[in-house]
């Protein structure tokens, strides 16, 4: 048997902002800093300028350890090792932005185009108007050029 809550409309309002801070509060606290140092030897012991030695690079995880199925990282010096790395990541974000993209195509509100675009998201991408892509290409093109430009640079960290 449900029970109807019958309470005032402004309590249950105000129980939902109190679940809503508590909710809030209990997400914030995962990014929080935390008192003290890391005395994991991985993190002391790796050297952002040093690729010599593959197999102790970060990101390397149990239970698979070092992943290199196809052999790209044998007999290849520093500078290219550190080029695979930058590249890894830039094509990660670009496949992170690229999946909510298309999240919010699916989603059927897309805030472009005055709604124009519709449909699913695998054939939205030939109804963006033609005088979209130069600024596209734009928008790729000047960041990928001063990245080229500047070469690879130690980390800050």
């Amino acid at each position: 048997v449900l029970e109807v809550d019958r309470r005032k409309p402004h309590a249950q309002n105000k129980i939902m902002q109190l679940l809503s801070t508590l909710a809030l509060a209990t997400t914030v606290t995962a990014f929080a800093p935390l008192n003290g140092k890391a005395t994991s030897s991985a993190l002391t012991a790796y050297n952002p300028s040093s690729f010599s030695d593959v197999q102790s690079l970060p990101g390397i995880l149990d239970p698979v350890g070092f992943f290199d199925p196809a052999g790209l990282s044998n007999d290849v010096d520093e500078s290219e090792l550190k080029r695979f790395r930058e590249a890894e990541l830039t094509h990660g974000r670009v496949a992170m932005l690229a999946s909510v993209g298309f999240l919010v195509g699916e989603s059927g509100n897309t805030p472009l185009f005055e709604g124009s675009i519709s449909g699913i998201g695998i054939n939205q991408f030939w109804q963006v108007p033609t005088g979209f892509w130069p600024v596209i290409l734009l928008f790729i093109a000047v960041p990928e050029t001063f990245r080229a430009l500047r070469g690879w640079m130690e980390p800050t960290v």
